[in-house]
């Protein structure tokens, strides 16, 4: 099993006392979930490209805001609500690079 996935399920709760049915049914939610939030927030953040060309840099900053949480939703999901060391260097890496983006992405758009 991939590191990422034990270490996914070493930080859920609910592992803990799970049988191999359960394991299986954890790790493909956490991921589904993950993967259905940061679809939702590319097809947000494709929006906000023409949002800016429109000059509707208010909507454009609430959807860097709106995709940004989908981010947090994951890392939320994933850590099982545990401290971020559980979540591996990999994923944790994109994670923070996917906030700082946003975060740089909300200030800029803030200017104009």
């Amino acid at each position: 099993m991939p590191e990422t996935c034990i270490e996914c399920l070493n930080s859920n709760q609910r592992s803990q006392n799970a049988n191999k049915v359960d394991i299986a049914s954890i790790t493909v939610s956490s991921f589904q979930d993950c993967g259905q939030w940061f679809l939702e927030a590319k097809i947000l953040l494709l929006g906000t490209k023409q949002e800016i060309q429109r000059g509707d840099y208010d909507m454009a900053d609430h959807s860097v805001y709106k995709a940004r949480g989908f981010n947090f939703n994951c890392r939320s999901e994933v850590d099982g609500g545990e401290s971020r060391a559980v979540i591996p260097t990999g994923v944790s890496y994109e994670m923070r690079v996917f906030e700082e983006l946003s975060e740089g992405a909300m200030r800029i758009i803030e200017q104009l």
